[in-house]
């Protein structure tokens, strides 16, 4: 599920996963929203480290118009692996 599949939609993601980076960190996982959710699923295969989060409201992530809770909700992603990496 890690290797990039073929014909792959694009170039950075593999079975439904995709990789990004979060910080320094290169992740892997699956974001996604629908009418009242969003969700988010990262961790570092390097270390194992990762979450989970669901949430209520639908928080879609559109770059030609960003919003507040878009912001917000990258924040917490990158708060959240940040705390997920400094467990032991």
């Amino acid at each position: 599920m890690r290797r990039p599949q073929l014909p792959a939609p694009n170039d950075d993601q593999g079975l439904i996963w995709g990789y990004a980076f979060d910080n320094d960190t290169h992740v892997l996982g699956h974001s996604g929203a629908y009418y009242g959710v969003s969700t988010d699923m990262w961790f570092d295969p390097a270390t194992g480290a990762g979450y989970v989060l669901l949430t209520n409201g639908g928080v879609y992530f559109d770059d030609k118009n960003p919003s507040p809770q878009v912001a917000a909700m990258n924040d917490l992603n990158f708060k959240l692996m940040e705390l997920a990496l400094a467990l032991p």
